[in-house]
């Protein structure tokens, strides 16, 4: 909820505290000018609510022509991806463009041979995760262009 929407919320409840208050107090007094105030109190909250709850209702709803159309097309095209498949081409880009390269010009850099060979297994294991990750996304499309 935004700032704005909890601050006419708090407005509201207390209002309808005071409103209740005076309610009380008009019993009390006897005093039907009071009743009067409590009731008309009472209408206008409703009323206010009653608004307020309407103009929030269309919030989040895309209405425009031009939204439902897009929409539309994006689902002809399989909607969007599963969070897996999205993690995936995630991973293989981390692997593409930062930890096989880090991998690279570390084992340039290597000074020892155990240290050369524990950095050619690493890269081995991050080419293979690659690849499976490949292949998964690659199953994926196809399903997708095959459904349409």
């Amino acid at each position: 909820m935004s700032r704005k929407t909890e601050a006419i919320r708090k407005s509201l409840e207390e209002l309808n505290t005071l409103q209740e208050e005076l309610t009380k107090v008009s019993e009390e007094i006897r005093s039907r000018q009071l009743e009067d105030v409590a009731f008309r109190m009472s209408m206008q909250l409703k009323s206010l609510s009653f608004w307020i709850d309407s103009l929030y209702a269309q919030n989040g709803q895309s209405r425009s022509r031009s939204k439902t159309d897009a929409s539309r097309e994006n689902g002809k095209k399989g909607g969007r991806p599963p969070k897996e498949i999205t993690q995936a081409k995630l991973r293989i880009t981390e692997l593409e463009e930062v930890i096989i390269p880090d991998i690279h010009s570390r084992r340039r850099l290597a000074d020892e041979l155990f240290e050369e060979a524990d950095l050619s297994v690493q890269e081995r294991q991050a080419e293979e995760e690659m690849k499976k990750l490949q292949e998964k996304v690659s199953a994926w499309e196809e399903r997708k262009k095959n459904k349409n």
